[in-house]
């Protein structure tokens, strides 16, 4: 039986006997799913389709690449392997959101050079579509797509990272620029809200700032022992990464409410070798491989409500994993119940308690509000990150639902205040100091 096949079965005791009592959400894989031979000398990149329908492996040394299917249950069929069509060892492997087209970085001898490829039903087809050639000292050790799929992402040791536009009507790349690092950029991953980016080297993490066209360094977090493989889970909350050695295995780390590292554990109960990870849209499997000609997955402790004091006056709540969206219908004081929405992965601090505020669910804990007078007048707040909508004013002054495209209207980390006119009613702004 290989590594993994033994992995499976110690974890397979283990959940049995622990997966009842373990009901907090903290990102530790506690169930294995299963284990499916697949006809590749090597597992060397992973890469998972956004319906989760099916999973594509590379073997990097031999050029070619697999498609595995899942029967929903998360059982897998794989199909033969294929070649890509053009020659050279496969470095990494990415799917854009549609998964209509593939991005592998690609190594021909001396020449390096990022693959653009067409994918046709459902992983069956793979048609070589585009060749973008790199300088011959950058040599990527990753790939990373931007939510929506509009930027790819190319980790380069010693030279930092290159940042490409993605025609969403072909696929085709045009380069925009780079952010350069001396650093041994080992892996790189974007979180699901497209705000923060995150480098690994030997060392520790970077945090970026991403914004359209390059990327600006917010801070370094020591994390020694990480290796080439890093993932954001889909509520931003924790990073899953490839320990250096086996006894590491898979590491989670927690992140704060600016997107910070913090801790980081061990994310097996039996640590094993992996080579090769990627983390489902949903957040809910995780598909790995070792050395050995083989894929296992493992499903991830799924999120439980937000809490908070919402639930006793909420009824009929939803949560959906992938988009991070709660919604339920809340009681008011003097009214019927509405329904209410709240983006919760988006506006919400990781971990954030939420509350009813008048039949409208609110973050307890926002990722950022603008500052200002504002805070003190109004209460309904949504922000997107680029809209502030809020209900504020009282009595004669009430003024629900007012918006301020703040974005677009204001310098950033400007203040924002909130007036009242009795002709146009009351109104958020910008004060012209910032």
């Amino acid at each position: 039986m290989s590594r993994l096949g033994v992995l499976l079965l110690v974890l397979g005791v283990f959940a049995a006997g622990q997966a009842a009592a373990q009901t907090a959400t903290d990102g530790t894989l506690i169930e294995p799913g299963g284990v499916q031979q697949v006809a590749l000398a090597r597992g060397t990149t992973v890469a998972v389709s956004a319906d989760e329908n099916w999973v594509l492996v590379a073997d990097g040394p031999g050029g070619r690449l697999q498609a595995c299917r899942s029967d929903g249950a998360g059982a897998l069929s794989c199909l033969e392997p294929q070649a890509v069509g053009v020659p050279g060892e496969i470095r990494a492997l990415a799917l854009l959101p549609s998964s209509r087209y593939a991005y592998a970085v690609m190594r021909d001898g001396t020449q390096r050079f990022l693959a653009v490829f067409q994918v046709d039903d459902g992983g069956r087809a793979l048609r070589y579509q585009q060749r973008y050639d790199l300088p011959s000292l950058i040599d990527p050790r990753g790939l990373a797509i931007g939510p929506g799929g509009s930027r790819l992402y190319v980790p380069t040791p010693g030279r930092g990272i290159d940042v490409f536009s993605i025609s969403l009507h072909d696929g085709s790349l045009t380069w925009l620029g780079a952010t350069l690092s001396r650093s041994d950029v080992r892996a790189f991953a974007v979180s699901p809200d497209g705000r923060r980016a995150y480098a690994v080297d030997p060392a520790g993490i970077t945090r970026y700032e991403v914004l359209p066209d390059f990327l600006v360094r917010l801070d370094y977090t020591s994390l020694p022992q990480l290796t080439s493989q890093l993932a954001v889970s889909p509520d931003g909350s924790h990073l899953y990464a490839a320990g250096a050695d086996a006894g590491r295995g898979l590491l989670v780390i927690d992140l704060d409410s600016h997107g910070r590292p913090g801790r980081a554990r061990n994310a097996m109960s039996a640590p094993r070798w992996v080579s090769a990870f990627a983390l489902s849209a949903s957040g809910r499997r995780l598909y790995a491989t070792d050395t050995s000609p083989e894929l296992a997955w493992w499903s991830v402790r799924a999120p439980m409500f937000p809490a908070g004091t919402y639930q006793a006056s909420c009824s009929r709540s939803r949560y959906d994993v992938a988009s991070g969206v709660l919604q339920a219908s809340c009681a008011q004081p003097r009214d019927p119940p509405i329904d209410s929405r709240l983006d919760y992965k988006l506006q919400c601090a990781p971990g954030s308690t939420v509350s009813n505020d008048n039949g409208k669910l609110v973050c307890d804990s926002w990722r950022w509000l603008p500052p200002g007078s504002w805070r003190a007048a109004c209460r309904g707040i949504e922000f997107d990150g680029w809209v502030l909508r809020a209900d504020c004013g009282s009595g004669v002054t009430w003024s629900p639902g007012v918006e301020l495209d703040y974005v677009r209207g204001c310098a950033p980390n400007a203040s924002v205040g909130f007036a009242f006119d009795p002709g146009k009613g009351g109104y958020l702004y910008c004060p012209a100091d910032g």
